[in-house]
């Protein structure tokens, strides 16, 4: 079974100066994360920015050799996306 997490950060900054905004800084970052399971184990892998999809399940699949033991069961088609966009501060 493999899953993929996908993690986009909008993150917006101000300078202030004298009660008043001088510089507004906004700063958009990706991070993907591939879990591979097989017979209670887990491989892993990730990337910051784009990344090759293909390329970080074949790496989580060729870290199922290191044995790491994860001993529940996963969770099969199941999708959920957060949207903190309307968050009001």
């Amino acid at each position: 079974m493999r899953e993929k997490i996908t993690e986009i950060l909008q993150q917006t900054s101000l300078s202030l100066g004298q009660s008043e905004i001088k510089a507004v800084r906004r700063k958009i970052s990706k991070r993907t994360g591939c879990r591979v399971y097989n017979d209670y184990n887990i491989g892993i892998s990730g990337a910051i920015g784009e990344a090759d999809e293909e390329e970080l399940y074949a790496k989580a699949e060729k870290n199922l050799s290191y044995k790491i033991n994860y001993p529940v069961e996963a969770t099969k088609n199941k999708k959920v996306s957060i949207n903190l966009d309307e968050c009001k501060l």
